[in-house]
């Protein structure tokens, strides 16, 4: 689900950031028409991740914050 309905969301808002940043009025971002796409795609999200999807990435996040040295 994050990267289905919650990245292209954030994406689609942090490109937009740019244009406004000089002053420019770029067109409202219509986040209604993604969740209406999102919603038709009925995709299965199961309730509860996969192990062999979460022990990689725990690991990894547990071998960058712990076992690598600090950085100055």
């Amino acid at each position: 689900m994050l990267k289905d309905y919650y990245y292209p969301r954030w994406d689609r808002y942090f490109n937009v950031l740019p244009a406004r940043l000089p002053g420019g009025k770029p067109g409202p971002i219509d986040y209604y028409a993604m969740e209406e796409v999102w919603m038709r795609e009925k995709k299965f999200y199961p309730p509860f991740p996969r192990q062999e999807e979460v022990v990689p990435v725990a690991k990894e996040v547990f071998e960058h914050l712990f076992l690598r040295p600090a950085e100055d």
